[in-house]
């Protein structure tokens, strides 16, 4: 009896499936080379396992048929131009905005910290200008500025040390 049932424990565990995963890696970047008989391919962020065989083979991390590279793409702002320097700073940032043409509206400028908290903001309907944020009274931190044209927004990292 004992036989039977591992027989059929057995052609049971044949049977079953597992799952089944697609190869995937989401990367910050990574790259494909092929000259000759020779490949190298990479992508950036990946867990480190050494392996290394004869003539040709060399592996570093997990490579997978399939690469998804994801990544933000800047914002650019039609006919405006904003600088913002110095950055890092440590009292005053200096925001200049450039229009190639007259802008109708206000612009928006607005300072966040580290939690999102709005902490300072400015409006301006004039686009040649050069406004200077005294920073002064902050703490060394990281903040974000934002500057805005009615749907156009625009945000940069501001470091204060």
């Amino acid at each position: 009896m004992k036989q039977i049932i591992g027989i059929v424990f057995l052609l049971f565990c044949l049977n079953t499936y597992s799952q089944q995963l697609s190869p995937e890696v989401i990367a910050s970047a990574g790259d494909y080379f092929e000259n000759g008989d020779i490949s190298l391919s990479w992508t950036l962020g990946e867990p480190v396992i050494a392996t290394f065989e004869g003539n040709y083979i060399l592996t570093q991390g997990f490579h997978q048929d399939l690469y998804i590279i994801t990544a933000i793409d800047e914002i650019k702002l039609e006919n405006i131009s904003v600088n913002i320097y110095p950055n890092p700073t440590p009292n005053f940032v200096n925001i200049k905005i450039d229009s190639e043409k007259q802008f109708n509206g206000d612009c928006y400028i607005q300072l966040f910290d580290a939690n999102g908290r709005l902490i300072k903001e400015e409006k301006t309907n004039s686009t040649h200008n050069i406004i200077k944020w005294n920073l002064q009274s902050f703490e060394r931190s990281h903040y974000i500025l934002k500057v805005a044209f009615g749907t156009q927004t625009k945000t940069f990292k501001i470091i204060k040390n």
